[in-house]
């Protein structure tokens, strides 16, 4: 045996291990930083309105209007936060958990209910907004795992009326947040924030935290909305009270264009994903298809396997060809030629390693693709299936047996121009004679 370099090719050398196959997933490690990040607000609100209260402080617990945090208000808040705090994840609701989620409907209950004697504890009131709020957000964190759809669609429109809230204090229009304090409306998306994210695994936000272009367009695209509403606000408050109500039409055709834009982006988002998945889909069924006669699989396979792992590391390509010994391949009956190949397809599907793949390829030749090899690996692995190919020798007389080779580079999922270069290198050893294994380096 001997092994000829082709002098055409160069390849490029550089450090072709991969570190791992990326993987698109989705991670929970952003929603557990938000969630401890939303109920330490509200940890710290409480704690601000209780020194408050104590203390005779107006300004800890009523920032903003005649609005109170109420003492109410910070007794259900604090069982709120306790049974927030004793959530687990991928379970149903504790007896405990629903003990203190009933006390806060107890309490908000109870305040309306005293209120509405004339009766108060402290300054101010809980307004009849902030305790439907404290109510629906119970009531969904109790259906949790026993209702299907209720508990989320409960947790949302719990954050309805203090979001409403918190636009009317950005917007300056009282009429929208009523006896709700800023801290209260504040304090309430905290807590439906981190009772909503026991929902992320739920179809509809579990694209919201996915690694996929879909999931990184909708957390820019919330940040955006956000950002939106806060200049929005601060444009507001440097306009003239004549030239808010146009300034306010301005700011709602803009909000709809900008509505609309968002859709289509994320409607092409997900339409080229759809497309991308039916055709991925169809490569895959072709590529399960065996060939009859050899019972290897095709090119479709090799085209899938170089584009599952060609993006994280090189992929090599050995082509094995067998001829008559006197050079001519197509005096080879058909019935030589297949049983040629079924032996040579035996002995070398033998001496397989885990990361290589064998699967046939055009003209009657065998194709193994090897996973993670660089340059400098695949010759001794091509020159290893040459050595285990002529082992054959007494059983297939008269035939010639030649290799060709071909690397990748690492994030190249093409198939074509590795194919070619190792189609050249097949042919080139072809003509250098039998046995040879002819190496081609990519450019």
């Amino acid at each position: 045996m001997s092994v000829v370099r082709s002098s055409v090719f160069s390849f490029q050398r550089g450090n072709s291990r991969a570190s791992g196959i990326p993987a698109s997933h989705t991670t929970l490690r952003g929603v557990i930083w938000l969630r401890w990040a939303a109920l330490s607000v509200v940890a710290f609100l409480c704690l601000m309105a209780i020194e408050g209260h104590v203390y005779a402080i107006p300004g800890l617990y009523a920032p903003v209007g005649a609005a109170v945090f109420s003492i109410p208000t910070v007794l259900a808040t604090l069982l709120a936060l306790a049974a927030t705090l004793m959530q687990t994840p991928l379970r149903t609701v504790s007896r405990l958990e629903a003990v203190l989620w009933g006390m806060v409907i107890a309490v908000a209950v109870g305040a309306q209910v005293l209120h509405a004697q004339g009766l108060s504890f402290g300054a101010g009131e809980m307004g009849q907004n902030t305790a439907l709020s404290f109510i629906l957000l119970a009531l969904g964190q109790l259906c949790f795992g026993r209702l299907r759809e209720a508990p989320f669609g409960l947790t949302m429109m719990a954050m309805a009326l203090p979001f409403l809230g918190l636009c009317g204090y950005l917007f300056a229009q009282p009429q929208m947040f009523g006896a709700m304090s800023l801290p209260t409306s504040v304090m309430l998306l905290g807590l439906g924030t981190a009772g909503m994210l026991r929902f992320m695994r739920r179809p509809l936000l579990r694209s919201a935290i996915g690694n996929s272009p879909v999931g990184r367009a909708a957390r820019r695209l919330l940040l955006l909305w956000v950002g939106w509403l806060a200049i929005s606000a601060v444009i507001l408050r440097f306009v003239e009270p004549a030239f808010q109500s146009l300034t306010m039409f301005f700011v709602m055709v803009l909000s709809s264009v900008g509505v609309f834009t968002l859709v289509l982006y994320l409607a092409m988002l997900a339409e080229s994903r759809h497309k991308l998945y039916a055709h991925r889909k169809g490569a895959v069924a072709q590529a399960l298809l065996r060939d009859p006669e050899s019972g290897l699989c095709g090119s479709e396979m090799a085209r899938l396997f170089m584009a599952t792992f060609g993006a994280s590391a090189p992929v090599g390509i050995v082509l094995v060809g067998f001829e008559t010994a006197g050079g001519d391949r197509d005096k080879m009956c058909p019935e030589l030629r297949g049983s040629t190949l079924k032996t040579l397809a035996a002995r070398l599907r033998e001496v397989l390693r885990p990361e290589e793949l064998l699967t046939r390829g055009t003209d009657d030749r065998l194709m193994i693709l090897i996973r993670d090899v660089s340059g400098e690996e695949i010759e001794p692995r091509a020159a290893r299936l040459l050595n285990a190919a002529r082992g054959l020798e007494q059983n297939l007389q008269g035939v010639s047996v030649s290799v060709g080779a071909a690397c990748s580079r690492r994030g190249d999922t093409a198939f074509g121009p590795a194919l070619s270069r190792a189609q050249g290198a097949l042919s080139e050893a072809e003509r250098a004679g039998c046995n040879r294994v002819v190496l081609a380096r990519a450019a």
